[in-house]
C-alpha cells in the first residue's frame, strides 16, 4: 500500500538557530570581526537582527533571500530552505531565548 507522508514539525528553537548561525555565518558575524556591526554569536545579537513575530521583515531573513553578492552568508553556500524556514519559525514564533 502507499505511505502516507508525514510533515516534520521543525523544532524551532533559539538552539537550533544559534547552530546555523555558528555553522554558517560565525566567520564575519562574530565577536571579533562584526561585519556590518553584527555579531552573531550570541542570543542579544541575533535578536538584534530580527524582528520578533515577524520573519518577513526581519532584517537576517532578508538578507538570506537576496540575490548575487548581497545575499548571506557571503560568498558561501546559501543556508538551505529547511534551515530558513527553521529560523523563519523561531522569529514568528517570538524569537525567544529557549
Amino acid at each position: 500500500g502507499a505511505q502516507k507522508a508525514e510533515e516534520i514539525k521543525l523544532v524551532a528553537s533559539y538552539a537550533a538557530v544559534q547552530k546555523i548561525m555558528s555553522a554558517s555565518c560565525m566567520p564575519c558575524h562574530n565577536a571579533q570581526n562584526r561585519k556590518s556591526d553584527i555579531d552573531l554569536t550570541n542570543y542579544n545579537g541575533i535578536v538584534a537582527a530580527v524582528t520578533p513575530g515577524n520573519a518577513a521583515t526581519s532584517n537576517l531573513i532578508r538578507s538570506m533571500h537576496k540575490a548575487g553578492r548581497d545575499r548571506m552568508p557571503k560568498g558561501r553556500a546559501p543556508l538551505a530552505d529547511d534551515q530558513i524556514k527553521l529560523i523563519e519559525q523561531w522569529i514568528n514564533d517570538g524569537a525567544k531565548n529557549e
